[in-house]
């Protein structure tokens, strides 16, 4: 490898990085905003009518994360009950 695309190829991986770092920061802040509002609740405390605050919030990634925390399963059962909830209740639509 030269040393302009050893130099191309670090400098992408730096704006990977930057990038990945950037996103994470931003979704912590969200949910550090959420949760000094009420929205969100604290690590451990999460409970299912959390799960429905946060649909009433429009939070539907959220309420996802919530419900995997209460009832520990996967991504793709969390998804599909957080939809059926969804329907079933008529919130976040």
């Amino acid at each position: 490898m030269t040393l302009d695309a050893s130099l191309l190829v670090l400098v992408l991986v730096l704006v990977v990085f930057v990038l990945g770092w950037t996103l994470v920061r931003r979704q912590q802040g969200k949910v550090r905003d959420l949760r000094d509002s009420g929205v969100y609740p604290h690590e451990g405390t999460e409970t299912d009518a959390d799960v429905d605050r946060l649909l009433l919030h429009g939070q539907k990634i959220a309420a996802i994360k919530v419900y995997r925390a209460v009832h520990r399963v996967g991504l793709k059962e969390a998804k599909e009950a957080v939809e059926e909830r969804q329907r079933g209740r008529g919130v976040g639509q």
